[in-house]
């Protein structure tokens, strides 16, 4: 009368064991992955990836089997817990290294970036002031050849900023958007004035330096912009702020993703009205909508990343890629100022289906929630890279109060309003 329950329970063991052997292939190259991405980092120390933990959940997992094999589901079921307990800890262990190499990561770019928007300011301070020096020569003064070897070495700074903004932008997601655009109007107004500055045309040459001028502001308002937002999500990942949504820290502080794809949906529909009465400033802000946009997309390809191997993340997975395309694709629209009633209808069936999956996925975790035991609190620690990197900020930002820059007014009004905002 027992032998069909014992096959039942042997086929459920089975089955279990699977699982678990699937579950720790995953676990493993995730693993591998974190290790991978943390040599590839700057001044990285070796991450301990649980090797002996690994070995003591293959070794359960190997004497579950031969005790299943045996018949003793009882032995072969104690084996399987153990073994899934070890891999629960082990995720977790993952989950923490990869928020600190994020962090790392975070401070890397944060600190390229800090150093493309000081040679991108540079660079426009150089712009104006041989602008400036072109207005008061003719074409057969001296002078003339060395302010044209001048722009030619400008053409060349900015080819380096080119190289590292692209380098980056491989990287930082937030910035892929709008940079080809702006980096290529500004390569090609520089080139213009080379070629106007040899045809001896110092009119329409002023003309040219004065546009590239413009694209290189735009950049840098646009990458202080980034800057501002990766330094937000350095803060909140070191404050651990995902323990919980907290109100009343900001506008868009705890929107879904849905809510945020609503709201830059009502901003797009602004700005094709702004647009169609002839308004200025279009430009940037199809900029900042790109990268909002962006943002988004980054946060939807995360949640679909931490869905893998769930029930919910295989039903889910071909509509979230199809929605991540489309966010790729109004990006790009934005960024080449094709605002039309087409792309407000495809973004308006995003937003329906962007919060259908959020709810879908939510219930899953909250489902995986029921099931799990009790939750232990953990205290996190703030790397000491940065707390130095606070230090350090602050130091900058002091001697900056007491050597103030000889800046223009348009300068000197961006840097009032950055020591504003960091207060």
């Amino acid at each position: 009368a027992n032998d069909p329950q014992k096959k039942a329970e042997s086929e459920a063991l089975k089955k279990e064991q699977e699982k678990l052997k699937k579950d720790f292939e995953e676990l493993k190259k995730e693993l591998k992955e974190a290790e991978q991405m943390n040599k590839e980092m700057k001044d990285s120390d070796p991450m301990d990836t649980g090797k002996e933990q690994q070995e003591s959940i293959s070794k359960d997992q190997k004497d579950a089997k031969e005790e299943m094999d045996k018949g003793d589901n009882k032995d072969s079921k104690e084996k399987q817990k153990r073994a899934s307990r070890q891999m629960k800890a082990l995720s977790k262990k993952l989950s923490d290294m990869k928020m600190q190499a994020e962090m790392k990561e975070n401070e890397e770019n944060m600190d390229d970036l800090r150093d493309i928007l000081e040679n991108l300011v540079k660079l426009s301070f150089d712009e104006e002031r041989l602008m400036k020096s072109f207005k008061d020569i003719s074409v057969i003064d001296p002078r003339f050849i060395k302010l044209s070897q001048e722009q030619l070495k400008l053409q060349d700074d900015a080819k380096v900023i080119e190289d590292s903004l692209y380098a980056l932008s491989k990287r930082v997601l937030q910035i892929e958007t709008f940079v080809t655009r702006e980096m290529g109007n500004m390569k090609g107004y520089m080139n213009d004035a080379v070629r106007l500055i040899k045809e001896r045309k110092l009119q329409m040459t002023a003309s040219k330096q004065q546009f590239a001028m413009s694209s290189m502001n735009n950049l840098a308002l646009l990458l202080s912009d980034v800057l501002k937002q990766m330094q937000q999500n350095q803060q909140n990942m070191a404050s651990g702020s995902g323990k919980g949504k907290k109100k009343g820290k900001g506008k868009d502080q705890g929107k879904s993703m849905g809510e945020s794809q609503k709201d830059l949906n009502q901003k797009m529909q602004q700005a094709m009205q702004k647009g169609a009465k002839g308004q200025g400033g279009l430009s940037e802000d199809l900029a900042r909508m790109a990268n909002e946009q962006g943002r988004i997309r980054k946060m939807l390809q995360q949640m679909l990343d931490n869905s893998k191997g769930t029930e919910k993340g295989k039903q889910l997975g071909d509509q979230i890629n199809d929605m991540i395309k489309k966010m790729e694709q109004t990006e790009t629209d934005l960024v080449n100022k094709r605002l039309n009633p087409e792309l407000l209808k495809r973004q308006q069936e995003m937003v329906t289906r962007l919060m259908e999956s959020e709810k879908a996925m939510q219930e899953q975790e909250e489902d995986e929630k029921r099931k799990a035991s009790a939750a232990k609190s953990y205290d996190r620690k703030v790397p000491a890279q940065f707390q130095q990197y606070v230090k350090d900020k602050q130091k900058q930002t002091e001697l900056l109060r007491t050597v103030p820059a000889n800046l223009n007014p348009y300068y000197k009004h961006q840097v009032d309003t950055y020591f504003k905002k960091i207060q």
